[in-house]
């Protein structure tokens, strides 16, 4: 239908909706508030995360109203969009649309407005204090675990979910870029996690490419025809942890307090830290070095040159353009530095860019290190460390919006990768370290098969 034909369409509609507004008007006078909102239902992300974030708030009683919710567009998953029909008031797009553009055009239409403080993001820590809201009914676990038996898994098989953002996912958004990774780069995780027990299932619904690696345990799930919008969400739900690498889908695991494992994390100043039980590692920050420039007399006039006859003069240093740099003319910036460079609030490839900045993906040994981490805290052999000198010099900014991006921290880094920094981070003094010092170890290659742990929440 044409814009034209739409609107024409509504018209009819908008009596009905303009006598809603006036009766939540007036019943409003008399402390009977009705709220609407709309989800941001074309984003697996927003749908799940703002939702289970709004309903723990409703749990603390933050939302003592009457609140009824529609979708703008399509569902980005029908299986979810069941699961909030459950538990909401979720009324049809055509009117409810209208109640909101009515309302809004009358002062005093924010009472009336469901909004949201914190999207997907937890500062409150109210995730830990509520349980899961989403749930299946008998017949959708009886249909999953029929299909997992289909697939080889046991009744006590485990599995790990693999969430790896490539540029297949919103490529109309480039400005977001900057988060995507090679999924060839999970491989040697994924093969040491299926060595140690676990099924391993790589999920998405739209990828660059497939994930080529053989192992009986090992499942493309995103790319080999058993993806479903049931399976997706049942696989997130139940999984013993995810490894993600910050994208939409990982609403679904936090909602079901799932732990996660994040690597090639970014920005640096938004990991979410209300998380118990999971971990994290970032994508290096790489800042252009500038290179010592000397003067030379050539027909009468100075100018400026290098050794290498590259760069633009900048006072007495000589800045280089990417295409002209090399890797030894990127220094790799430490903990501190970001943290002051302002990088960790920089949200778009362009900004990134212009900040003279690029971020250079884990290394496979890396990725393999904290996923063998990870491995070993849910299996209960290690317990993560307070590492306390590194969150108290992390900084604590605020949304765009004024709210607070962290609340009580129950995240972890890497025990490796943040070692590693910090060992540089106290030798900077002499010479600085430009990042070849990573670990390119750490996969652990014991084989442990362990039986599928009961599905309830873990550490919440």
């Amino acid at each position: 239908m044409t814009n034209f034909a739409i609107k024409l369409a509504r018209l009819p509609l908008l009596i009905p909706a303009a006598l809603v507004v006036l009766a939540v008007r007036i019943m409003g006078r008399f402390g009977i508030v009705i709220r609407f909102g709309n989800f941001l239902s074309g984003r697996i992300g927003h749908l799940v995360g703002n939702t289970e974030v709004y309903l723990c708030e409703r749990d603390a009683g933050q939302h003592p109203y009457t609140d009824i919710w529609t979708h703008y567009g399509t569902p980005a998953s029908a299986q979810i969009d069941k699961m909030l029909r459950r538990i909401l008031r979720i009324w049809p797009y055509r009117i409810t649309a209208l109640i909101i553009v009515i309302n809004k055009m009358f002062p005093g239409w924010e009472r009336h407005d469901i909004g949201s403080k914190h999207l997907d993001r937890d500062p409150e820590n109210l995730l830990a204090k509520y349980p899961p809201h989403l749930e299946f009914t008998p017949l959708e676990r009886a249909r999953a675990e029929k299909t997992l038996h289909g697939w080889g898994l046991s009744a006590d098989s485990q599995w790990v979910c693999l969430m790896v953002r490539d540029a297949a996912y919103l490529p109309f958004l480039p400005y977001h870029s900057y988060r995507d990774s090679d999924i060839d780069t999970y491989a040697d995780a994924a093969i040491a996690l299926a060595e140690r027990g676990y099924h391993v299932f790589r999920m998405g619904v739209k990828m660059a490419k497939p994930f080529n690696v053989k192992h009986e345990r090992i499942h493309d799930f995103a790319m080999n025809g058993m993806y479903s919008d049931l399976m997706s969400t049942y696989l997130g739900a139940y999984c013993a942890f995810t490894i993600s690498t910050s994208t939409g889908w990982d609403a679904i695991p936090q909602a079901f307090r799932r732990p996660m494992c994040y690597v090639n994390f970014a920005p640096y100043e938004y990991f979410p830290t209300w998380l118990p039980n999971s971990l994290l590692i970032w994508k290096h920050h790489m800042r252009a070095t500038l290179t010592r420039i000397k003067g030379r007399l050539v027909n009468g006039a100075w100018e400026a040159y290098t050794d290498s006859g590259k760069g633009e003069a900048q006072g007495s240093m000589i800045a280089l353009t990417d295409d002209e740099l090399t890797e030894q003319d990127w220094k790799r910036m430490g903990i501190s530095e970001i943290a002051e460079s302002g990088a960790g609030v920089l949200m778009r490839s362009e900004q990134i860019a212009k900040a003279g900045i690029k971020l250079q993906d884990n290394t496979p040994a890396e990725i393999t290190a904290v996923a063998m981490e990870m491995a070993d805290m849910i299996e209960g052999r290690k317990r993560p460390e307070e590492q306390q000198e590194f969150w108290d010099a992390y900084p604590r900014s605020n949304a765009d919006t004024g709210n607070p991006l962290h609340g009580e921290i129950k995240l972890r880094i890497g025990r490796d990768f943040l070692q590693e920094y910090l060992d540089a981070e106290r030798k900077a003094d002499s010479g600085g370290d430009t990042g070849k010092g990573r670990i390119e170890t750490g996969a652990v290659q014991e084989h442990h098969d362990v039986p599928r742990k009961a599905a309830h929440p873990v550490g919440y």
